[in-house]
């Protein structure tokens, strides 16, 4: 059986780890849809974030197969958007809106 898809959650502080890059490694074998989230982005700047994204493209270029999406974001920021009921939070902090 095909599975749908598969991710990794890493943070900015700790951005890709051999380990993940193992399982992701293991994602591509199974043919199925890789993600990568990127999460703490309210933690680092514009630069870092485009600096770390960088870092973990040239790591994943040896990836073969299916292209890996990349999603950043901050869970804490989406949190808080939630809590407060602010919906342009949820776009500020990289999450969709899935909650109510």
């Amino acid at each position: 059986m095909k599975t749908p898809g598969g991710g990794s959650v890493n943070s900015y502080d700790s951005p890709l780890s051999d380990e993940k890059m193992r399982l992701l490694i293991d994602f591509d074998s199974t043919r199925c849809r890789i993600f990568l989230v990127v999460n703490k982005q309210d933690l680092v700047s514009e630069g870092e974030r485009l600096e770390v994204q960088e870092h973990i493209c040239a790591r994943i270029r040896g990836v073969p197969g299916e292209r890996i999406e990349i999603f950043s974001l901050s869970a804490r920021d989406a949190m808080e958007a939630n809590r407060s009921g602010d919906p342009d939070g949820f776009g500020r902090s990289g999450s969709p809106r899935t909650t109510k």
